[in-house]
């Protein structure tokens, strides 16, 4: 089995999503069945915007580049963040955690199509790791 490493060291990932096959592989060489909703790291905050948002809660099954896991994400209610932009109206959406569980929440931005306006990530211990929040969103009308 061949390894790969990147620059700093650390051991790079691969997952391969074969829809066709409806196979995921991971770079291990494992292989597990593929979801039609399935989603990895980062497609899956723009891929939001197509998923009904109907009743409390939907399943998200994410693949992290190690595994493929569903979680349970939380529709909550719209509400008004501060950005950069000013005042925005957003649906906020929360992944169900157990205590000392890590978990993400992202605000979808109503008036540009659902993008992600702010993302927060909350560490084991309660307190937020990473806080990202929208400067500027170029939409065009097509």
């Amino acid at each position: 089995m061949q390894e790969e490493f990147s620059a700093d060291g650390k051991q790079t990932l691969e997952t391969t999503f074969n829809w066709a096959a409806q196979k995921l592989r991971f770079s291990p060489g494992n292989d597990t069945a593929l979801p039609a909703d399935a989603q990895d790291m980062l497609s899956f905050m723009y891929q939001l915007s197509q998923l009904p948002m109907e009743g409390e809660y939907f399943p998200l099954p994410l693949s992290d580049g190690s595994k493929l896991e569903t979680h349970e994400i939380e529709i909550g209610q719209r509400e008004v963040i501060t950005t950069p932009m000013g005042k925005l109206r957003a649906l906020r959406l929360r992944k169900m955690h157990r205590q000392s569980e890590a978990y993400f929440e992202i605000w979808l931005g109503l008036e540009y199509r659902l993008l992600p306006v702010r993302i927060r990530q909350t560490g084991r211990d309660g307190q937020v790791a990473v806080e990202m929040v929208v400067s500027d969103i170029r939409v065009a009308d097509e």
